[in-house]
């Protein structure tokens, strides 16, 4: 989405200057949607549709279902 290589971005984590808020996560890190969202200057979906998957996206969609 931002248009960098596997490489330059774990170099930009490692330098601390990752265009986005991150975070680690034992030996992870965590680019959290909604930074990712607001450096493109996309509209961050309110909570309640993205817990039911309605931003539109496709991602994370609710497939289960309740009965």
């Amino acid at each position: 989405m931002l248009g960098l290589g596997r490489t330059t971005v774990y170099r930009l984590l490692r330098e601390e200057a990752f265009p986005v808020p991150v975070r680690r996560t034992g030996r992870s890190w965590v680019v959290p949607t909604s930074g990712v969202l607001s450096y493109l200057g996309l509209e961050i979906p309110s909570t309640s549709s993205a817990i039911t998957g309605g931003c539109g996206c496709g991602a994370r969609t609710n497939t289960t279902e309740e009965g």
